[in-house]
Parts: structure tokens; C-alpha cells; sequence
């Protein structure tokens, strides 16, 4: 018989990424993004992923570590893809930097 554990199912990306936003009462702020719809609509037009994410133009490298930590901190607390696909523009690319 396999142990419950290897009959679990994975969690999804989505899952994972989705525990950084959890706030009190569910909200994320949309009654200000319904506001700005057709603004963040072009942003999202013109990114480079589909959403309206970017990446930090600049090395992780050129931080000092303490500016990092406060950078990781506030994306992790935006939740969704934020930790995940807006970073330093180098973080996935160069071994040093990850």
C-alpha cells in the first residue's frame, strides 16, 4: 500500500504563490483597480508576460543585501506571480545573482 503521502497532489504554482497575499477579509484592493481598468489593461498589453509585472532593471548584485531583503519582503507581500516573475531582471539568468 503507498503511504498517504505520495498519493497527495502537488500544489500548483498558483497555490504557492497565492500564500504571500492572504489578507484579512479577502480583499486586494479592487474597488481602486476597477477605477484604473483601461490604464492597467494597456499595461498589461504592453508587459512582457501578460500581467502587469516587471522586472527590477537593475543586478541583484548592485544591492546591498539589506535592500534586497526590504525588495524580497514587499514583493512576497504583494502575493500572486510578484515574488515569482517581478524580481531582479537578472535573478533567473545568472547563477551568482539567483
Amino acid at each position: 500500500m503507498p503511504s498517504r503521502r505520495s498519493t497527495l497532489p502537488c500544489p500548483t504554482d498558483a497555490q504557492l504563490l497565492r500564500t504571500g497575499a492572504q489578507r484579512q477579509g479577502g480583499t486586494r484592493g479592487g474597488e481602486s483597480r476597477n477605477a484604473d481598468h483601461d490604464a492597467i489593461c494597456e499595461r498589461i498589453r504592453n508587459s512582457s508576460f501578460g500581467f502587469e509585472l516587471y522586472f527590477i532593471e537593475k543586478s541583484v548584485l548592485e544591492e546591498s543585501p539589506e535592500e534586497r531583503e526590504r525588495v524580497f519582503n514587499a514583493m512576497w507581500g504583494q502575493g500572486g506571480f510578484s515574488f515569482w516573475r517581478v524580481n531582479y531582471q537578472d535573478r533567473v539568468f545568472n547563477q551568482e545573482a539567483n
